[in-house]
């Protein structure tokens, strides 16, 4: 006498679990990829509000933006355009050179997707004659792979606009030209200005 029960046979159990396998392994490595994007989008959209407050603070101060070759001067005004302009909560306080800010106690609005809270970091004009930018040039793309290094750190250049190539920077005529820049997780560099 034959047995009629049915079931599955241990070939479709196996095949079954193969697939779940598979569409769990998918899953798995997709899904920080699609964080990791998440994350990037609203770094650059967090930069392009950065310029849009410089771009504002340029309307109420005459044509002038918070960046210029005075250092110690640049620590208050990029203060006042993050307090200002984009979280009236930021406290900044900047190193003994003048060309780091580092803001606290922000809300929602001034903080990296990772939790911290956005730097800010003046790397010069390319009129300076010594420093990162003495050799950009209206000609070629100026690369800043090297000094574009941290996540949550707003780079920022002026007399200079965003180059043809990512993470670069072209000289251009007059210091209220600025351009910001910011590194991503996926290692590129956003870049934003406001020629």
């Amino acid at each position: 006498m034959r047995n009629s029960k049915k079931g599955f046979t241990i070939i479709e159990v196996v095949l079954v679990l193969a697939i779940g396998g598979l569409i769990f392994l998918m899953v798995f490595i997709a899904l920080p990829a699609l964080q990791r994007s998440q994350r990037d989008t609203q770094r650059k959209d967090d930069l392009a509000r950065f310029m849009s407050a410089t771009i504002e603070y340029q309307k109420h101060n005459s044509g002038k933006t918070p960046f210029d070759t005075n250092q110690f001067d640049t620590q208050k005004r990029v203060t006042t355009l993050v307090t200002h302009y984009i979280d009236n909560k930021c406290e900044g306080a900047s190193t003994s050179d003048g060309r780091i800010v580092a803001f606290k106690n922000c809300g929602d609005q001034f903080t990296d997707p990772n939790g911290e809270t956005y730097n800010f970091l003046y790397l010069g004009t390319t009129d300076s004659k010594v420093g990162w930018l003495k050799d950009a040039s209206a000609d070629s793309d100026y690369k800043l792979d090297e000094q574009i290094t941290n996540l949550n750190t707003i780079y920022v250049t002026s007399g200079t606009k965003c180059g043809t190539q990512e993470g670069s920077i072209r000289k251009v005529a007059g210091l209220n030209h600025t351009t910001i820049l910011m590194r991503l997780e996926s290692g590129a560099i956003a870049c934003q200005d406001n020629s």
